[in-house]
């Protein structure tokens, strides 16, 4: 189906990006009783507890929100433990952040499988191509017991539905979102893996990100429903607002990539 950029926003796409495509697996590695940046838990020796607690990387702690995206903080951690695996799937926000949760669980013996693929999205065509390979994924390794989720930045438009225009944010818009969003869980429960979704973060344009907060707002009410687990924007972006830089132990990193949407590498 043909996409339509609303008010003259264009989807995010990166062409810069290689290999996007490719599903890489990372293997198992050594033990380690640190706490996960990516998720602010302690584990013990060779698990990882997945929740939506506050991270613990620089700035991400800096301030509170309770807006629409920041839901399920009260979610008791889902335990991961040597020996499974974990899926991240999404489109190129998850494949600028994939390789490095990737090597967190791995110093964790945490196997991951990155099936994140660069301008996809829940609509597209590429988009059904890469939930085909998700769940064949998933069918052919039974020890994926979570799914990690970004997705949305190539989504805040409408589309057409036959010779019909569906216009973003409206209730047809919704119902086709909440829908997709649904099929994601659904895919992940009959694999018995639970889901782990990130709101999208702060975008540098203002009407970009009016929209992505959209999106994120129903992504949290759908983890509500789903008994997912929800990780806040605050996560990379403080206090809800775009930051190119943050601080780490005092010296500034740039955390965004000039286009203002992807993530550097850290």
């Amino acid at each position: 189906a043909a996409e339509i950029a609303d008010d003259g926003e264009s989807p995010a796409t990166e062409s810069s990006e290689t290999g996007s495509a490719a599903v890489s697996r990372n293997e198992s590695a050594g033990k380690s009783e640190e706490a996960s940046p990516a998720t602010g838990a302690a584990p013990q020796a060779g698990t990882v507890a997945a929740s939506a607690s506050p991270d613990t990387r620089p700035g991400a702690n800096s301030h509170k929100t309770d807006s629409p995206a920041s839901c399920s903080r009260s979610r008791k951690p889902f335990v991961l433990s040597r020996g499974d695996s974990v899926l991240f799937i999404g489109d190129s926000l998850m494949h600028d952040l994939a390789p490095a949760a990737a090597r967190e669980l791995k110093a964790r013996g945490i196997k991951s499988v990155n099936a994140s693929k660069s301008g996809t999205g829940l609509r597209t065509e590429t988009g059904r191509e890469w939930k085909k390979n998700v769940s064949d994924i998933m069918k052919s390794d039974s020890s994926i017991r979570l799914v990690v989720v970004m997705i949305g930045a190539n989504d805040p438009v409408g589309f057409f539905e036959g010779k019909t225009v569906v216009k973003f944010g409206s209730d047809k818009w919704r119902e086709f979102y909440r829908a997709a969003t649904a099929e994601i869980y659904a895919l992940a429960g009959r694999h018995g893996a639970s889901v782990m979704w990130y709101s999208l973060p702060a975008m540098k344009s203002r009407k970009y990100d009016a929209k992505a907060k959209v999106l994120s707002g129903l992504f949290s009410e759908e983890a509500e429903k789903q008994g997912g687990i929800m990780i806040p924007a605050d996560v990379i972006s403080p206090g809800g607002s775009y930051a190119a830089f943050l601080s780490d132990h005092g010296t500034m990193k740039q955390v965004r990539k000039d286009d203002g949407i992807h993530f550097t590498m850290f």
